[in-house]
């Protein structure tokens, strides 16, 4: 089952195209990353699939994901956990097992770290006990 569908999708900024025929699906029980140089559009996709960047193009997101947000965003995860929102992005974990995830994502986050001092991470996974 696809979780995430990207098709033909594109992304212009001041009449240039920074991303431009993007194609990719995210497979259930896929682990993925994106590598790339300075620019080439890696924080924009990620920006994307969390609804935080319009996009041009079709995309889709299933249910069953569970996402870590731009550093600036942390505070939805606490506010989730502390208020126990329904966000349509989060998959309903325990207290204890959403700890523990929370826990991993902030330790991937770290390891990230470039010049810019972003923190950014993405993790999909349909399967959470896979972790």
């Amino acid at each position: 089952m696809s979780l995430v569908q990207f098709n033909k999708v594109y992304k212009q900024f001041a009449g240039e195209y920074i991303l431009k025929d993007i194609n990719f699906t995210i497979e259930e029980k896929d682990k993925i990353g994106l590598v790339g140089v300075n620019g080439a559009g890696k924080s924009t996709i990620i920006r994307m699939l969390l609804d935080r960047e319009r996009i041009d193009g079709a995309k889709e997101i299933y249910d069953k994901i569970f996402q870590l947000l731009e550093k600036e965003q942390n505070h939805l995860l606490n506010r989730y956990e502390n208020d126990e929102i329904d966000y349509d992005s989060y998959v309903e974990l325990s207290s204890a097992r959403y700890n523990e995830y929370q826990e991993y994502v902030k330790e991937l986050a770290l390891a990230y770290d470039n010049e810019l001092n972003e923190k950014m991470a993405f993790v999909i996974n349909a399967n959470l006990e896979t972790f």
